[in-house]
């Protein structure tokens, strides 16, 4: 009796989250992202050849795997020794440019793939270790988008960013793409919008906010050293 509920509760769980998988796989496609993901959409700017957009050779695509998983110190190109950092455990808190300081936590990332329909990955911080990087989800599609830490939110949370919001995490999932003959260097495009990238302030100086804006060429500030902690 014990094994054939046990396997009726394994049963049940399954079915649950299969569901889950693909209610988040039918909201994505409704939305349009997916088709973004996938490359069959893209901006604006692309050569239209019957009506679909044809993507740039450079757009990040679904399935990127361009990095390994583990935990980083993430470094912007445009210094020689400011990393991604964060403050305080909160919803809301920005993420900034600084130097290491007394203990090098809060400038580490782990960096772990999404497994989901659009692939990408999570940057968690490991000091605040509910805590991940997220972008400001009703502007993603906005230049100087807030970048800051969340909880973890949609199918693959427990809260959600938006009162009655949509239950996508996207905003807060990441393609990281390496850059053709750099050595650990990467672009971080957000996957709610993928023409939407990370960057930080021109001068790269200490306590900069990070933002979204859209790809700039070979901008450093949008260009990221992961140095393997």
């Amino acid at each position: 009796m014990k094994v054939e509920l046990d396997n009726h509760l394994t049963n049940i769980n399954n079915l649950i989250n299969n569901y889950k998988m693909i209610n988040h796989f039918l909201i994505l496609l409704s939305s349009g992202m997916l088709a973004i993901a996938m490359g069959f959409i893209n901006s604006p700017k692309n050569n239209n050849e019957n009506g679909i957009n044809k993507p740039e050779p450079s757009m990040l695509v679904s399935f990127n795997e361009d990095i390994s998983e583990g935990t980083y110190y993430i470094r912007s190109a445009a210094t020689t020794d400011k990393y991604l950092d964060a403050d305080a455990a909160k919803n809301g808190e920005i993420v900034t440019l600084n130097r290491f300081g007394d203990s090098k936590s809060d400038n580490a990332w782990e960096v772990k793939k999404v497994n989901g329909p659009l692939g990408g990955y999570t940057i968690r911080n490991t000091k605040f270790s509910n805590y991940y990087i997220d972008a400001d989800f009703n502007n993603t599609g906005n230049n100087n988008c807030k970048v800051q830490l969340w909880k973890r939110t949609g199918p693959n949370g427990n809260i959600n960013p938006l009162d009655g919001g949509n239950p996508v995490s996207v905003n807060q999932e990441w393609y990281i793409q390496k850059v053709k003959g750099g050595n650990n260097k990467f672009r971080i495009a957000n996957i709610k919008n993928s023409q939407m990238f990370l960057d930080a302030k021109d001068d790269g100086s200490s306590n900069s906010r990070l933002k979204l804006y859209r790809k700039r060429n070979n901008d450093q500030t949008q260009i990221w050293v992961f140095e393997k902690k």
